[in-house]
């Protein structure tokens, strides 16, 4: 099971100078929470995707374009 932390440090690496805001949306905002958690969720599952031996090219290039959106989407809850 994934912690509080594990999921931070995922969506802070990937917006290292936002970090004081993702921090408190995160602790304050639960939508942004369950957001933070799929994005970690699509970044693992990703990752296995990538190394396992048949790539599974359709369902990799499926989650690459839905981290993508969901990065956005962290990005402008971030911003705003």
């Amino acid at each position: 099971m994934k912690s509080s932390n594990e999921i931070l440090n995922i969506i802070i690496c990937r917006f290292p100078d936002q970090k004081n805001n993702i921090k408190q949306l995160f602790d304050e905002s639960d939508s942004f929470g369950l957001l933070c958690r799929d994005y970690y969720d699509c970044i693992m599952m990703l990752e296995k995707l990538k190394i396992s031996e048949n790539k599974h090219c359709d369902i990799l290039k499926e989650y690459q374009i839905l981290v993508e959106e969901i990065e956005d989407e962290i990005l402008e809850r971030i911003l705003n």
